[in-house]
């Protein structure tokens, strides 16, 4: 579930997203999102969502004992940039794009006696430094991207249990 905090467009606009896939079996993956763009300002909404159900099976009964496990991952992030260059060096077609995101994870599972779940907000940050030039018939761009994940280090508990959620720092060319 990447997502750049800095991702800059040229056009002001509307971008919609919707995406569903049936992952291996019993598991669903959806997506939705928006976008909003104007004046070198984006905003941006996600949410995600990954849901399985499977058969219970224990050491003592590993044909399945008839209970079915719901899991369900859900993921939200709601996040604004700027592209500073505007203001910096208008008309030269380079963009330094500043911006961040707030991602919040929930996570349950209900499987008989073994349930729990739990939710945890983290920030990510990011930024993008490029070039774009339109010429007569023709559009160059070049952009280097980084993204830092979880720039909080925070971390999600679910019952006794404790997960680290992912500190991941993202390099990108274009």
């Amino acid at each position: 579930w990447l997502l750049n905090p800095a991702a800059g467009t040229d056009a002001d606009g509307v971008e919609i997203e919707y995406g569903h896939m049936d992952f291996l079996v019993d598991a669903d993956i959806d997506n939705v999102g928006l976008g909003l763009g104007w004046r070198g300002w984006r905003a941006v909404a996600v949410r995600s969502s990954y849901a399985v159900d499977v058969p219970v099976r224990t050491a003592w009964d590993p044909d399945g004992t008839g209970e079915i496990a719901k899991g369900r991952d859900r993921m939200t992030v709601v996040g604004v940039s700027y592209d500073f260059a505007r203001l910096a060096a208008p008309g030269s077609g380079l963009r330094l794009v500043l911006g961040t995101a707030y991602r919040h994870y929930q996570t349950e599972n209900d499987a008989g006696e073994t349930s729990w779940q739990g939710s945890q907000g983290t920030l990510d940050a990011g930024a993008t430094l490029g070039w774009h030039q339109v010429f007569t018939g023709a559009r160059m761009a070049a952009d280097l991207a980084f993204t830092r994940q979880n720039a909080t280090d925070e971390s999600i508990s679910f019952g006794t249990l404790l997960s680290t959620l992912p500190r991941i720092w993202r390099f990108g060319v274009a």
